[in-house]
């Protein structure tokens, strides 16, 4: 399968971009390296070329991400505020539904902006008004590339390396299912640009604090495997994170830790927030499509990875998500028996 982007999209796109003064660039709440990376590569790719732009997110950049915004250029959104005036397109990128915005769903979605989404989830219905969305790629990070190598010309250091981090930590440093030929030739083209692989991999992967250690220590001590092996579990409460010092943000790549035990097919990781939803991502080994049992909650994501927002109390959270875990994961064997 061809995994470049047809040109025809990739210029709606940027005619949508040249035609902005001053774009608004968001991503979903509690970011990951993708959408944050992604971000920050627009960003300083739109400001070389000498157009505006601004970054505006709903929840803290984890600590691990920060090395990658040294002059801040995140802007923090307070809760309440409206969007700024002076912006004339939202750029949503590594989301697909208002309600992934979180605190700024209601501003966002109140604002009357055009909407320019790029994605590599599958599309959730009507949002955007333009959709850069292409569900082959293993990041958003990845069209984001596509799209700025369109322009031409040179894509700078601090751009490259926004990009690869999004590329290496969606795809777990090259690892997971989603990566391909596609993948390794635009890192190759990002080594060739400059960036320290082993100086990226150090600075997000190496660069922990203590209170992120202990919540994963009390997180495993407390690891369920189901009776057949099958899923592998883990919860983080309020407790815990009282408890460990640390925040939601912290439990970033927690939940590939159970995937990693033998005989596991499906992990889960269940977070207690302060507002009482459960937030629940979900990882499988390759044989069960955890995208399925996502949307069947009201979630949703890639088959391999997905995710799901719960009100709670925990404990109905988990039964709920282990009931179709288990259904699931029986539908796919009998499936691969047949």
């Amino acid at each position: 399968m061809d995994q470049k982007i047809p040109e025809a999209r990739l210029a709606r796109a940027r005619k949508a971009l040249d035609g902005a003064r001053l774009p608004l660039i968001t991503t979903h709440v509690n970011p990951d390296g993708d959408g944050l990376g992604s971000q920050l590569a627009l960003y300083h790719f739109l400001k070389a070329r000498g157009k505006g732009a601004t970054i505006l997110n709903a929840s803290p950049t984890p600590s691990s991400f920060k090395f990658l915004d040294p002059e801040g250029v995140i802007q923090p959104y307070q809760p309440g505020d409206a969007l700024p005036q002076d912006v004339d397109l939202l750029v949503a990128l590594d989301y697909g539904k208002w309600d992934r915005l979180g605190p700024m769903t209601e501003a966002a979605s109140n604002s009357g902006l055009p909407v320019l989404c790029i994605d590599h989830h599958p599309s959730e219905g009507e949002f955007a008004n333009l959709e850069l969305i292409f569900d082959h790629t293993c990041a958003t990070g990845e069209i984001v590339y596509d799209l700025l190598d369109s322009y031409g010309g040179t894509i700078t250091l601090p751009t490259a390396e926004a990009l690869y981090a999004a590329i290496m930590t969606d795809t777990g440093s090259f690892r997971f299912s989603n990566t391909n030929a596609r993948t390794h030739q635009i890192a190759t083209e990002l080594l060739d640009l400059g960036v320290d692989p082993a100086e990226m991999y150090s600075k997000i992967y190496e660069s922990t604090h203590p209170e992120r250690l202990r919540l994963l220590g009390l997180t495993l001590s407390e690891l369920q495997i189901s009776a057949d092996g099958r899923i592998g579990w883990i919860a983080v409460t309020q407790e815990m994170l009282r408890k460990a010092g640390a925040k939601p943000q912290d439990t970033e790549d927690f939940v590939d830790v159970p995937r990693t035990v033998s005989g596991v097919q499906v992990s889960v990781l269940f977070i207690e927030l302060p507002t009482g939803i459960i937030r629940i991502s979900l990882r499988s080994k390759g044989i069960v499509r955890v995208s399925e049992i996502a949307m069947s909650l009201g979630g949703g994501g890639h088959p391999f990875a997905a995710g799901i927002r719960l009100q709670g109390p925990l404990k109905e959270a988990i039964q709920r998500v282990l009931t179709r875990t288990e259904e699931a994961i029986r539908a796919a064997m009998d499936g691969k028996r047949s």
